[in-house]
């Protein structure tokens, strides 16, 4: 079954936690739900604006108020949909601080399995290695740029990135680890 934070009913609740003159804090509370309107797992968003910034900052926080012993999570995520425009490019940070990136692309991806190594594929073909990736991946263009961080990924793996020519997948727990 497919959660996602996108249906209808019941609307999240929108709380305006800060409105500073440097930064506004918005907190959004919601729930997960399946196409049929089934709820799931509740989550909670902050959004970071800054005065004379374009970037936000997003924390996501994901609450399994669930059975572990009846329910298993093939994957948990967070999809950033965007429209890069022309040009469009993808980068994933490399170990030794460099970026595995490129432009001619459909799919890039980058899954730390464990602490000695991750692997990098484009097009789902394999496309690079390394050890400890540095927790970002990058899609930009014309139309916009996104850059999304995971701290501590290659300690705290399985984690990783998929970029796609409309998205950026943050996966928090991939789905393709092979772990439920």
């Amino acid at each position: 079954n497919l959660y996602e934070s996108n249906g209808v009913s019941p609307a999240p609740r929108v709380i305006l936690e800060e409105a500073g003159p440097l930064r506004v804090g918005v907190r959004i509370d919601g729930h997960l739900r399946s196409a049929a309107g089934l709820l799931f797992c509740p989550y909670r968003l902050r959004l970071h604006l800054y005065a004379g910034k374009a970037e936000m900052r997003v924390f996501h926080t994901f609450v399994f108020n669930q059975d572990p012993t009846r329910v298993r999570l093939a994957g948990i995520g967070m999809r950033v949909l965007a429209c890069p425009g022309d040009g469009a490019r993808a980068a994933v940070g490399a170990a030794e601080g460099g970026a595995h990136g490129c432009a001619h692309w459909h799919s890039l991806s980058l899954l730390q399995r464990d602490d000695r190594g991750y692997r990098v594929e484009r097009d789902d073909a394999p496309f690079a290695a390394g050890t400890r990736f540095p927790g970002w991946a990058s899609l930009g263009g014309t139309g916009v740029g996104l850059l999304a961080v995971i701290r501590d990924g290659w300690q705290e793996y399985p984690k990783g990135f998929r970029l796609e020519r409309d998205a950026l997948d943050i996966r928090v727990w991939p789905e393709d680890c092979g772990q439920p």
